[in-house]
């Protein structure tokens, strides 16, 4: 049997979308798979809704406050049978039904694997908005801590057992975490040229109103590495301006 596959879903108020997202994991044609859904104190029917239904290889924990998203990712690791590990965010669906298929039959002797994401319209999976097609690693990537999307990733357990988001961070720990993970020279990732997840446009890393912290936060976290972090944060704006689809 193929090993198994853990998919962490982190979510609070994640109505309507979170039944896309769950649907998503259930029509994978993967069979040796399990979905950690962590569930935060919410003020919609998510909670309703997960407890009034029942889902195959689905594990629900609900917790009465919201403990913050990379503090729940760091805990769902405890939680998960997988070896290998992805995540799914509550309003976001996998490309198609054989992701899990694509990720089991590529990481093979790697650490890590990445590939492409698409943005979509938030109320249709089917506008696209904008792609992002990373391409290989190589060193200049490495140098000017261009990352991979986060969201198109899969990992051994090992590294997130070993490695854990930076919980003072509100949106970029995840950034930061990367640029650890990258730069390990003793870690090796598969880079996968397909689309790996559709996101719906206007997550929380991409509302205007919270752009400020981000640019903040990568700035406090480029300045551990980086004499010229100004520089590193227009190199990323501006690449994403360029993977706009008109």
């Amino acid at each position: 049997m193929k090993e198994k596959i853990s998919i962490i879903t982190v979510v609070k108020n994640g109505m309507p979308y979170l039944v896309d997202c769950i649907k998503s994991f259930q029509n994978q044609k993967y069979e040796n798979k399990e979905h950690i859904i962590l569930v935060s104190a919410c003020s919609d029917n998510t909670i309703d809704y997960l407890k009034k239904n029942k889902f195959k290889d689905t594990k629900i924990f609900f917790f009465k406050k919201d403990i913050g998203l990379y503090k729940s990712l760091n805990e769902a690791v405890k939680f998960c049978k997988g070896y290998i590990i992805g995540y799914l965010h509550s309003d976001d669906v996998f490309f198609n039904n054989k992701i899990l298929n694509l990720i089991s039959n590529n990481i093979s002797e790697h650490d890590y694997t990445y590939g492409n994401i698409l943005f979509v319209r938030r109320n249709n999976l089917n506008i696209k908005v904008r792609s992002w097609n990373y391409g290989e690693m190589s060193s200049l990537k490495k140098k000017n801590f261009l990352v991979p999307p986060h969201t198109s990733m899969f990992f051994r357990k090992k590294i997130l057992i070993k490695s854990k988001y930076n919980q003072n961070y509100k949106i970029s720990s995840d950034f930061d975490f990367l640029i650890r993970i990258i730069n390990n020279k003793k870690l090796k990732g598969k880079y996968i040229n397909r689309y790996i997840c559709k996101m719906r446009y206007g997550g929380k890393s991409t509302k205007i109103k919270l752009l400020l912290t981000k640019i903040i936060e990568d700035h406090m976290i480029l300045k551990k590495y980086n004499k010229f972090p100004i520089y590193i944060i227009v190199l990323k704006y501006f690449i994403k301006f360029k993977q706009f689809i008109f």
